[in-house]
């Protein structure tokens, strides 16, 4: 999902609105324009205002803009053009043993670091180790593992997610809870059996 906007006179207009020259109604259409999303197909076509369908899939922000620009100087002088994705995310397993979180990437260079700090960091029972990120390429997964923790291995998360990834924070397995939520049933199940054994023995001795 693709957020466009396209200026003429290498973006005058944009700085002359931004400094407070324009009337009101220029800073309504603006606005107008801003809030306007173009979907990527399938097909990785886009149709964009007097370009129509175009394919600019392949190519990164700052690629793309300097694509359009050029397709725009037909009709404009000197197009400006800024290009956002808006619907960039990524789902992350924090490790706690709670459900995964699917977290917006707002900015273009979201690290992995700011992501585990979004969902709240990362947990005494999570190992942070052992933090997986699996990315699909075009033919297969490639699985990075990230040790932050040490102070070596706080650089490594400064690696620049990528939309769809995948985080996955291994848990750190507590052996005493879980052999206690195995036995909770047992004990439990034996408990009532002792307190029917001790009424049925106090109602026969009972005069």
């Amino acid at each position: 999902m693709l957020q466009f906007r396209l200026f003429a006179n290498d973006g005058f207009q944009l700085i002359d609105i931004a400094a407070g020259q324009a009337d009101g109604g220029s800073q309504q259409a603006l606005a107008a324009r801003s809030n306007i999303n173009y979907v990527v197909q399938a097909d990785s076509l886009a149709r964009l205002p007097i370009l129509g369908n175009i394919n600019i899939v392949g190519k990164t922000i700052v690629e793309a803009e300097a694509f359009l620009q050029a397709k725009y100087a037909k009709f404009y002088v000197s197009p400006f053009v800024i290009l956002n994705i808006t619907n960039k995310r990524v789902i992350v397993f924090p490790g706690t043993g709670s459900s995964a979180k699917v977290v917006s990437l707002s900015n273009n260079n979201t690290t992995l670091i700011e992501v585990l700090a979004l969902v709240g960091g990362i947990s005494a029972n999570s190992k942070a180790n052992r933090i997986k990120i699996v990315r699909q390429t075009k033919t297969k997964k490639d699985v990075y593992l990230i040790d932050l923790s040490t102070i070596e291995g706080i650089q490594e998360g400064s690696i620049i997610v990528q939309a769809n990834d995948i985080i996955y924070v291994e848990p750190n397995p507590n052996l005493a809870r879980e052999a206690l939520g195995d036995i909770t049933p047992i004990v439990s199940l034996l408990s009532s059996a002792l307190f029917i054994w001790a009424t049925l023995t106090t109602i026969k001795n009972t005069p």
